[in-house]
C-alpha cells in the first residue's frame, strides 16, 4: 500500500509552471504533469474503472461564428450516477450522500503536494488534494480535481482550491487543456467541492473573443451570446492578486444565491494582436453568473454548464445532435446568462475596482 501511494504523489513547484504554449495542436508537447496524467488516465481506461469505455466520440465543429464543438456522449447521459438534489447555493456537506472520500482507491490518479506553503494549509490539517477520474467522463483525460479532500467541503469556490485549479493549467504545455467550476445551481452534480480537468483538442472560440475592460482586473465578453466576465493571468502578472479579483466577484455572488460557472483555458492576451496568435501567452478565466438550475437535469439536448459556455457541448443523443444548430446553442446560452449579466454588472464594476 505505502509503495502505491508513493507512485500516486505528484510533487511540484512553481518553476514548473509554463506561461506560454504554441496555439497550435500540432506543435504542442507535453509536460510532466500532462504524461503522467495522461499515462495514469488511459491506464484506469484500460482497466475498466469507468462505466463505460470511452471511444472516440462523434465530433462536429456547427457551422457559425462561434465555431461551437458539439459532440455525442450518450453514454454518459445514460450511465452517470444520478445527479444530488441541490436547493440553494451553500448547502451544507453531507457525509451520508457520496462524496470524494468513498471513491474507490484506484480511482485516485494523483496526491498533489505543491511546494508552495503559503496555500498548503486549511485551519490545523495538512492538506490532501487529488486528482481522481471521473467515472462518467466527458472527454479526453477528464478528471476532478479535489482540494482538501478530507476536510469534506462544499461546492463553494475558495480562493486555495482557485489556485489549485490555475496551478493545474499552468502545469501543461498543451493548449487544449482545459479547468472548470460548476457551483450548486449551476449543474454541480455533488456536493463536494471539486473542479472539472480535461483536454479538448478544438479551438474555441473564447480563446481569442474580444473582450472589453470594466475595471479593475476584470473584463467583459462582448460578442457571444453567453455574456460574462473574464480576467487574465500573464507571466508577469501576480497570480495571488489577480485570484483575489476573481474571488471578488466569486463571493459576491455567493452572498446574493447567483449561480456561476467558471472556466480557465490558455488564450490569446487580451491585448494581443493576429499576429500574435502562434503563440499563447495567456491564461483566460471566465467567469459567468447565470440563471440558476435546481431539481433534476432537463432530457434537452445539452445542460449550460462549464462546458457548454465555454462552446463544447456534449450532446446526450443521436437525433439532437443531428439536428443542434449555433442558433439554437446561442439562444440557450443568451437566457442563461444575458439577464443576471446584465443585473450584476454595474455591482460588479464597483467591486473589481481594485
Amino acid at each position: 500500500m505505502r509503495n502505491s501511494l508513493e507512485r500516486k504523489e505528484f510533487n511540484y513547484t512553481k518553476e514548473e509552471f509554463v506561461f506560454q504554449v504554441p496555439r497550435s495542436f500540432i506543435h504542442r508537447g507535453t509536460s510532466k504533469f500532462d504524461q503522467v496524467l495522461q499515462k495514469k488516465w488511459e491506464t484506469a481506461m484500460k482497466n475498466g474503472y469507468f462505466r463505460y469505455h470511452l471511444d472516440k466520440l462523434d465530433t462536429k465543429v456547427l457551422p457559425g461564428k462561434y465555431g461551437f464543438i458539439a459532440q455525442l456522449n450518450v453514454k454518459r447521459a445514460q450511465e452517470r450516477r444520478k445527479p444530488q438534489d441541490v436547493i440553494d447555493l451553500k448547502m451544507p456537506f453531507n457525509p451520508d450522500l457520496f462524496n470524494f472520500t468513498k471513491v474507490k482507491q484506484h480511482e485516485v490518479l494523483l496526491s498533489l503536494n505543491p511546494n508552495q506553503p503559503i496555500h498548503l494549509f486549511l485551519e490545523d490539517e495538512l492538506p490532501c488534494h487529488q486528482v481522481i477520474i471521473n467515472v462518467s467522463p466527458l472527454e479526453c483525460c477528464n478528471c476532478l480535481l479535489v482540494p482538501f479532500v478530507n476536510s469534506c467541503l462544499p461546492q463553494v469556490v475558495n480562493e486555495s482550491g482557485l489556485r489549485l485549479a490555475v496551478e493545474m493549467l499552468l502545469l501543461s504545455v498543451d493548449p487544449s487543456f482545459r479547468v472548470g467550476f460548476n457551483s450548486l445551481g449551476a449543474y454541480a452534480s455533488v456536493n463536494h467541492y471539486h473542479f472539472h480537468l480535461y483536454y479538448l483538442s478544438h479551438h474555441l472560440f473564447l480563446e481569442t473573443a474580444s473582450v472589453q475592460h470594466l475595471n479593475g482586473l476584470c473584463y467583459e465578453v462582448v460578442d457571444y451570446p453567453g455574456k460574462g466576465f473574464v480576467f487574465q493571468l500573464l507571466k508577469n502578472s501576480q497570480l495571488t492578486v489577480v485570484l483575489k479579483s476573481v474571488m471578488t466577484i466569486v463571493k459576491y455572488l455567493l452572498d446574493e444565491s447567483i449561480a456561476h460557472n467558471i472556466f480557465i483555458t490558455r488564450g490569446q492576451r487580451i491585448d494581443g494582436k493576429p499576429d500574435q496568435y502562434e503563440m499563447y501567452e495567456a491564461v483566460r478565466i471566465f467567469v459567468w453568473a447565470r440563471k440558476s438550475s435546481f431539481g433534476e437535469k432537463n432530457d434537452e439536448a445539452f445542460n449550460p454548464a462549464l462546458c457548454e459556455l465555454g462552446g463544447h457541448l456534449p450532446i446526450k443523443n443521436e437525433r439532437s445532435f443531428q439536428s443542434i444548430s449555433e442558433t439554437a446553442v446561442a439562444s440557450v446560452l443568451e437566457d442563461v446568462c444575458s439577464e443576471t449579466f446584465f443585473r450584476v454588472r454595474e455591482r460588479i464594476k464597483q467591486i473589481c475596482d481594485i
